[in-house]
C-alpha cells in the first residue's frame, strides 16, 4: 500500500519506531528521522549527517541555527525540501 498523505507520512516520520526529537534554541522541539553520516571510503559515496521531518516542522529552522539531537548539537548547513518532507543536512559544532 503506497504512502500517498501527508498523515501517512507524518505517521512515519512520527513512529515511536524511527523518531528522533531534535530540541532547537527556540525552546521548540520537533520529531523526525536522524541519520549520522558517514565519510567517504574506499570509493564509497559517503552520506551527509541529516535530519528528515516534515516541511511544516522544518519552517521552524533556518539555515545556521543549532539544534541538539541525542545530546549533541549540529549547526543546518542546508535545506533540502521536498514534496512533504524536508532533508535538514546537518555538520556537528
Amino acid at each position: 500500500m503506497p504512502v500517498t498523505t501527508t498523515k501517512d507520512i507524518r505517521g512515519l516520520v512520527e513512529s515511536t519506531d524511527f523518531r528522533t526529537a531534535a530540541d532547537l534554541t527556540t525552546g521548540k522541539s520537533i520529531w523526525g528521522i536522524f541519520l549520522h553520516g558517514f565519510n567517504e571510503s574506499l570509493d564509497i559515496n559517503g552520506q551527509d549527517t541529516h535530519f528528515r521531518c516534515m516541511n511544516d516542522d522544518a519552517e521552524l529552522i533556518a539555515i545556521g541555527d543549532i539544534i541538539n539531537i541525542e545530546s549533541n548539537n549540529y549547526t543546518t548547513r542546508s535545506k533540502q525540501q521536498g514534496d512533504r518532507t524536508t532533508v535538514i543536512i546537518l555538520e556537528t559544532t
